[in-house]
């Protein structure tokens, strides 16, 4: 608790005794900002002031609190983890390594059958590998299933690509990929109880909160056979989920 006094006043006379101020202040710091700052008590999850997710406060399944903190004047604040929904979404197309068949200069205009992609999983927030195995774990005991985090140690898995393409030109055609990644959703936000105001305790509080989603990747992915050489986009839309 940070202490602040001001000067002494003298009005009309009566000489008012120096008035003290106590601003709340992190457990160890000499910090005399409000509570939203708060250094080194957000360590694992990050601090998001200002952010709001767009879930509704609560909603969801709660998986998970960490970052607890205590200050100096009693207010504890945590951050809670929150599982939303997960669904399977069609990746965005990307250009194979070496992806190239010009059919004007090879009697075998078609991809090879035993092609081999790196599909590699994403984090919208970077927690490290540790925080981002604990918390899909603890996501896997609430849907009671067990979810592969086994990519976490390389990031990408080895994907077998379903189908193959032929043409019948002289053309100069590039191999594209588009994955299926099953996409999980939710939101962290940072909770604080209220202290208390004389004997009576306050209600909790919800300082802020911020969307988190990961993509896990698939061990098989689609060809796309409409690309030239010279294109840098692919001419075609996402397949949809189930085709290939």
């Amino acid at each position: 608790m940070l202490i602040k006094t001001l000067p002494s006043l003298n009005l009309m006379g009566v000489c008012l005794a120096p008035l003290a101020l106590a601003y709340p202040s992190a457990e160890g710091s000499s910090d005399s900002n409000l509570l939203f700052k708060r250094a080194g008590t957000t360590a694992q999850l990050g601090d998001y002031t200002g952010s709001t997710s767009s879930y509704p406060d609560g909603s969801g399944t709660y998986v998970d609190s960490k970052d607890q903190g205590t200050y100096a004047s009693g207010v504890k604040c945590w951050t809670d983890i929150f599982y939303v929904t997960n669904e399977y979404q069609a990746q965005a197309w990307t250009p194979m390594k070496e992806n190239t068949i010009d059919c004007a200069r090879t009697s075998t205009c078609a991809s090879n059958s035993q092609d081999a992609v790196q599909n590699c999983g994403s984090w919208s927030i970077t927690w490290g590998n540790e925080i981002e195995v604990d918390i899909i774990e603890k996501i896997g005991l609430e849907l009671q299933e067990n979810i592969d985090n086994t990519w976490l140690k390389s990031k990408c898995v080895t994907a077998t690509v379903l189908n193959t393409c032929t043409w019948d030109d002289k053309l100069c055609h590039a191999l594209w990929t588009s994955s299926v990644g099953q996409v999980f959703d939710g939101y962290i936000r940072r909770r604080c109880s209220g202290g208390r105001s004389g004997i009576t305790s306050q209600p909790d509080y919800t300082a802020w909160s911020k969307d988190y989603s990961w993509t896990q990747p698939s061990p098989q992915t689609r060809l796309g056979c409409g690309a030239l050489c010279d294109e840098t986009t692919y001419p075609e839309p996402v397949p949809s989920v189930g085709s290939t």
